[in-house]
């Protein structure tokens, strides 16, 4: 009768590895899968929240570079008129911030545009107005490279 009870498993002796059971392999299992999963949860909050950050980070830059280039402009902006203007500054502050510009009147007139306006994607762009005091005397239209479009989604 004792051989049958261990044929069927219900004498089968409780194998313990370091002291362990089968409940507290099962335990210290569900222990790591929980941890794992904690930790895989937190990974992709943080990326989510540094996604996040870089993209206001990108997006302010781009609106400090927008702004500073119209204050560039305005300063280019002569005698009441853009006849004599030299955007030179305005369009070598552009290249530097990896963007591209152009210019209009208050008319929406062409003024002048950098060199690389024309490649740049017209879906990632600011438009700010060039000011001369409380005038408004021109708009300046940025595009920015797609090297720069981590805050496209904001803007």
């Amino acid at each position: 009768m004792t051989g049958m009870r261990w044929l069927a498993g219900t004498g089968r002796a409780n194998r313990r590895i370091f002291g362990v059971g089968q409940l507290g392999r099962r335990l210290a299992l569900i222990f790591v899968a929980v941890a794992l999963a904690a930790i895989a949860i937190n990974v992709i909050i943080s990326a989510e929240t540094i996604g996040a950050d870089v993209n206001r980070i990108a997006v302010r830059q781009e609106a400090v570079l927008a702004q500073s280039i119209s204050v560039t402009a305005a300063a280019a902006y002569q005698g009441g008129t853009w006849a004599n203007a030299d955007l030179h500054h305005a369009f070598e502050r552009a290249q530097r911030g990896d963007a591209a510009v152009l210019v209009t009147d208050a008319a929406d007139h062409f003024v002048g545009e950098s060199r690389r306006f024309t490649r740049l994607p017209t879906a990632h762009r600011r438009v700010v107005p060039i000011r001369v005091g409380n005038t408004i005397v021109g708009e300046a239209t940025v595009r920015f490279s797609t090297a720069s479009q981590i805050g496209r989604a904001h803007v």
